[in-house]
């Protein structure tokens, strides 16, 4: 994604609307990452020019899709939406991730679960709260529409990039990194004349 990239303005929220409450989860071992099966709670909410979303699972990729002037961050979380209108339509929010000295509060939630439990089943988590992801008025997000980053590529996806990027410690990316050592990033894709928008909440 281009550092500079066409500015729209949100007026009272009719561009975009992000809210993450709290709801059980349940931790997947996929192979090449986990993931959460997530609903975020009966609260949550993600409206994209009207049309509202609710939240499905959230899971990362090691060395981020996303790219901010070339620019590849450690880790990605995707957290994939559903239309609630029609099951075909998805919604990604993006989170990158920078190594910082500060733990991710988020992340402390099921991340020291992940050692214990490197293969199989894994446990519930009684409680995801998505408000410790810190998302607020006056951050900024990418949006464009573009395609799945995985599986079959479809290209019903509108995505929601969070541009700055949150703190992961090192101990917490290297939880991560000796579970899942490969990259699961996909290649940067050409823009084919799609533009991305910078809106703020």
């Amino acid at each position: 994604m281009p550092a500079q990239a066409q500015v729209a303005r949100n007026n009272n929220g009719n561009l975009l609307q992000i809210h993450l409450g709290s709801a059980p989860g349940t931790l997947v071992h996929k192979g090449n990452t986990v993931q959460v099966d997530w609903s975020a709670g009966p609260k949550s909410r993600l409206v994209l020019d009207g049309n509202s979303y609710k939240a499905l699972q959230l899971h990362f990729h090691a060395g981020s899709d996303h790219r901010v002037n070339g620019h590849q961050f450690p880790l990605e979380m995707h957290i994939v939406h559903q239309s609630v209108t029609d099951p075909t339509q998805l919604a990604v929010v993006g989170v990158l991730f920078e190594v910082s000295t500060h733990m991710n509060p988020f992340l402390t939630q099921f991340f020291p679960l992940l050692p214990q439990h490197p293969s199989g089943k894994m446990p519930p988590i009684k409680q995801l709260r998505g408000k410790l992801l810190g998302i607020h008025r006056g951050h900024q997000f990418y949006r464009y529409s573009g395609s799945l980053t995985a599986g079959n590529f479809s290209e019903n996806v509108e995505w929601v990039v969070l541009s700055t990027p949150q703190p992961i410690s090192h101990e917490q990316l290297n939880t991560y990194l000796r579970l899942f050592p490969k990259s699961s990033a996909r290649d940067t894709q050409p823009l084919h004349g799609r533009v991305v928008t910078l809106v703020e909440l």
